[in-house]
């Protein structure tokens, strides 16, 4: 009985001792939670140095530039950010492809014309009846200019550039102070400024060709230093000068392009969503400025206070008759500074008019035969 006895105040005393160590457990305070993991910081935008090269009223700027930062900025989701610098803000006119070979601006517009002879490949593009010039169809010009970049123009900027995007700008017309133009013979010794790009034509037909940046035409053709320009209406327009302008006329022999690049070790070291990001809305902003242009061209006219003259249909030959030989001449300038064979050059141009539904002009096909 003794034994039974003990057993069992040894389960009741077990018991117990598993109760109070239940409730000890149950009364212990509930170990913490361990801390979250820090949020990783948010990812740095990478931040490209954008050359507007003109000023940020500027029709092109504000219907084409803007709206194409805006949207790269977007589709990075903010992991790209451009920093935008105007009217030679960062680089001059002059300078573009220098400057954004060498990292000083990531993408720049490239208007070849102001380096003259220095690139002796794309003087082509200023020559008469390079492009089409239909502004019902605008995307001609822009393959016509890609497919010479691709296969020549590109040696004259070098491997630090890309061509990101390209536009051409309406026909240009020579635009005079008190002058009017109704002929070949009224343009002998007038001081017509140009971008360098055009001597030749302009030299063609007779008058003073001086190179000069936009933002000094104005004061020119104020002071009488210049007694007209080479230029297109909405670039007088954005640019100012208009005023001292009276008279314009448009012989149809020509107009130019313009080519937006960016820092090829740049691009090449984008991860490939970013680089195609920008490469794909670039290319499209091509499109809107030129658009931009052909819009502006006959919006703005009305405002520049200027009286329009039409050559007659003769005297429109002449003019292009006296223009004709600049492409020989360009053809020998370019063989001699280059040691290519700009009869191949040609034949590529004819083939991109034919590709592009055209028929060749006559201001240069028998030198494509």
């Amino acid at each position: 009985m003794k034994r039974k006895g003990l057993l069992k105040v040894f389960s009741i005393l077990g018991l117990l001792v598993l109760v109070a160590a239940l409730l000890m457990i149950g009364c212990a305070k509930e170990a913490p939670a361990p801390a979250p993991a820090p949020a990783p910081a948010p990812e740095k935008p990478i931040e490209l140095k954008f050359d507007a090269f003109w000023g940020p009223e500027y029709f092109a700027v504000k219907s084409g530039v803007m709206p194409t930062i805006k949207k790269m900025e977007e589709e990075s989701n903010g992991r790209l950010k451009f920093n935008v610098y105007y009217a030679g803000g960062l680089v001059s006119h002059k300078e573009t492809v220098e400057g954004v070979a060498k990292g000083v601006a990531d993408l720049g517009l490239h208007y070849y014309g102001y380096k003259g002879g220095a690139y002796p490949r794309s003087v082509m593009l200023d020559l008469p009846d390079c492009f089409p010039m239909d502004a019902d169809n605008l995307d001609a010009n822009r393959e016509i200019v890609w497919g010479l970049h691709d296969a020549y123009l590109r040696k004259d900027m070098g491997s630090e550039v890309t061509m990101v995007g390209a536009h051409t700008l309406p026909f240009y017309r020579i635009m005079t102070a008190d002058k009017k133009i109704d002929s070949l013979e009224d343009l002998k010794g007038l001081k017509i400024r140009c971008r360098g790009g055009d001597f030749l034509l302009l030299e063609s037909l007779g008058a003073t060709p001086v190179s000069m940046d936009p933002g000094d035409i104005a004061e020119a053709l104020a002071k009488g230093v210049l007694d007209g320009v080479y230029w297109s209406y909405p670039s007088i327009y954005g640019w100012g000068g208009y005023n001292a302008i009276n008279y314009s006329v448009a012989p149809g022999i020509g107009g130019t392009a313009m080519l937006w690049i960016a820092n090829t070790e740049m691009l090449n070291s984008l991860p490939s969503d970013l680089r195609k990001i920008i490469t794909d809305n670039m290319r499209e902003m091509g499109y809107l400025c030129q658009k931009a242009y052909w819009d502006e061209e006959v919006r703005c006219f009305p405002e520049l206070g200027m009286e329009e003259l039409t050559l007659s249909p003769e005297e429109v030959t002449r003019w292009k008759e006296a223009v004709a030989p600049c492409w020989s001449k360009w053809m020998e300038t370019m063989e001699a500074a280059t040691g290519e064979d700009a009869g191949e050059m040609l034949k590529t141009l004819a083939s991109l008019w034919k590709e592009q539904g055209y028929a060749i002009p006559g201001t240069w096909a028998s030198l494509a035969e």
